[in-house]
């Protein structure tokens, strides 16, 4: 697994968002490859994670 140096574009991103946050949450996205995940499976996950309570379970 390779990890992007200092001051990356990543870096740079994140400074952004930090400095934009106006509450003590921050929205973050994740962005990294499913191995062996299709669409399918993905648009299944969705469809049947319907309520908080099963999210949390899970």
């Amino acid at each position: 697994m390779s990890k992007e140096p200092p001051n990356s574009e990543s870096d740079k991103i994140m400074e952004q968002i930090l400095k934009m946050s106006k509450g003590k949450t921050i929205d973050l996205v994740i962005d990294h490859t499913l191995c062996g995940v299709t669409p399918v499976m993905i648009d299944w996950w969705w469809d049947n994670i319907d309520t908080t309570e099963r999210y949390k379970l899970w």
